[in-house]
């Protein structure tokens, strides 16, 4: 096998890891109570930072959520609820507003209700996370474990 044809395998095998470097997570619910605050933290290498990043987070039974606290980057934050499956609550949201790149950290606040039983601390999830660059160019993200 030639040079080629080696730095070729290994770009192709290297790819999934390096197309979604970017992680967006969500923090567990505390233990017990009826409502708080969850944070939304991005993880981004410099060279691919979005400006825009839209997510959806599905919540257990019981629990419904809305936007809360100042967005990051001095951008806008936006959600609504949309449909979920099952019993579940779920809440899309885009966090937009200019060619800024949004920095690593804490990049909103979900605020939540809990109207049942308390959720365990892994309940929430996040998906369909998207991200778009300063120049609108679509950026790929995975959602990211606690």
């Amino acid at each position: 096998m030639n040079v080629a044809k080696c730095w070729t395998a290994a770009l192709m095998l290297a790819w999934p890891a390096i197309a979604a470097a970017q992680t967006l997570r969500i923090s567990p619910f505390p233990k017990g109570g009826k409502g708080g605050t969850l944070r939304i933290e991005m993880s981004a290498p410099d060279y691919s930072r979005p400006a825009a990043i839209q997510w959806t987070v599905v919540f257990p039974p019981g629990v419904s959520g809305s936007a809360g606290g100042t967005p990051a980057a001095g951008k806008t934050l936006s959600c609504a609820a949309v449909p979920a499956e099952k019993k579940l609550a779920a809440l899309r949201c885009v966090l937009y507003g200019g060619q800024k790149t949004i920095p690593d950290g804490t990049v909103a606040s979900i605020r939540y209700t809990v109207s049942g039983k308390p959720p365990k601390a892994e309940a929430a999830r996040l998906r369909e996370v998207l991200g778009a660059s300063p120049r609108g160019k679509a950026i790929e993200f995975s959602p990211g474990k606690r």
